[in-house]
């Protein structure tokens, strides 16, 4: 059954962007572990790094991009919680950014970082302007 034309709420442009680049942000966030998880035995090798970090690091990554993505996809709906648990996930995002950025210091980690970084920061811009705010508040809690 369809609800009537005055219960809908329009998702804004912005949540809707902001759907698609947490989707990117946890694709980035795969690619990025898969590289520590597939190519990480040779960075520790060439580095300080121990294997067992790399390890670690790539399976926390892999858990976030997942966990991103699917979090992305029911921002679409307006749920609260999912708006809740992106900003968690972008500022964990940017920390691991921060953390590759110091530890890992390949080329490919470093693009994949600052990328990473930069779209997490627009991404909470975009979560939390007036029209988001708005569209959050008015959806059904979720």
């Amino acid at each position: 059954m369809t609800e009537p034309v005055s219960n809908i709420v329009r998702r804004p442009g912005s949540v809707t962007i902001v759907v698609v680049l947490t989707i990117i942000s946890g694709i980035l966030t795969l690619l990025g572990a898969l590289f520590l998880l597939l190519l990480g035995g040779a960075a520790s090798l060439a580095s300080n790094v121990s294997g067992v970090a790399v390890l670690v690091f790539g399976i926390l990554y892999l858990i976030f991009g997942i966990v991103t993505i699917a979090v992305g996809v029911g921002l679409r709906n307006g749920s609260r919680f999912a708006r809740i648990l992106v900003t968690i996930l972008m500022v964990i995002d940017i920390l691991g950014g921060i953390a590759n950025l110091i530890w890992f210091r390949s080329n490919q980690t470093v693009t994949s970082a600052i990328i990473t970084i930069i779209v997490s920061v627009v991404v909470l811009a975009l979560l939390y302007n007036r029209r988001a705010s708005e569209f959050f508040a008015r959806t059904p809690a979720g």
